[in-house]
């Protein structure tokens, strides 16, 4: 596999570099090609998995083939989560951190030779499955049931620590050819019922895991773009 671990460094957010030093993932104090071939392929599995277990492609294509035609953000708006997502979404990404660094030596093994053989074996989508719930918490040694920022500090972008936290990023509409009194309508047409969707998700999706889940609309005032001057880099 080809991967741009520059673009993967940007996800890497409070990792234990003590437990990744433990665990063979740091090279003269940084993040090792181990670490991000690890990182690529869990979140490539992790992805896979919870977008097929919440039909979230029923959601994305929801809002792709509604009538007040939403439009998508284009890359240059994504953050670092929706770029490295890899499920073909338009609109609906994972938004977790994933603290690899909390897998065991022999796990971390297995997803770097999957990565190393261009292969995911069953082997590598058992430990995600039974794993994913440890590695998304933001403070392992908080309570589950804490809520933090995914995002602005602000009611609207609080979920638990332990909880599966889904992005949706729309760009509203395009403005060219409408009044002001129409963009101001439609406006407020597509703000409301893109809130209802998001509603629906949150209803629809409570009890599918064993943990907390929350939606959460992101836009261009909040979310942190991915850097451009790293994306034509490749390791």
């Amino acid at each position: 596999m080809n991967t741009n671990f520059e673009i993967l460094k940007q996800y890497c957010i409070d990792v234990d570099m003590t437990e990744a030093n433990n665990k063979g993932l740091v090279t003269k104090n940084e993040l090792n090609d181990n670490y991000f071939k690890c990182l690529f392929i869990y979140k490539k599995i992790l992805n896979k998995y919870l977008c097929e277990k919440l039909n979230l492609k029923e959601y994305d294509n929801l809002i792709k083939n509604h009538p007040l035609k939403f439009i998508p953000n284009s890359t240059n708006n994504y953050d670092i989560y929706q770029y490295t997502s890899n499920v073909g979404m338009e609109y609906i990404y994972i938004r977790n951190n994933l603290f690899i660094e909390r897998l065991d030596k022999s796990q971390i093994d297995t997803l770097v030779a999957d990565y190393d053989n261009s292969n995911i074996s069953k082997n590598s989508l058992v430990i995600v499955q039974n794993t994913y719930q440890d590695i998304i918490k933001m403070y392992k040694d908080k309570p589950d049931f804490i809520n933090l920022s995914y995002g602005p500090f602000s009611p609207d972008y609080f979920a638990k620590n332990k909880s599966i936290v889904i992005g949706v990023n729309v760009n509203l509409f395009n403005f060219n050819g409408l009044t002001a009194i129409e963009c101001r309508n439609k406006f407020s047409s597509q703000m409301l019922e893109i809130g209802e969707i998001i509603e629906k998700m949150n209803v629809e999706l409570k009890d599918k895991l064993d943990i907390p889940i929350k939606v959460i609309r992101y836009d261009e005032n909040s979310i942190m773009p991915i850097k451009k001057n790293e994306m034509g880099k490749s390791k």
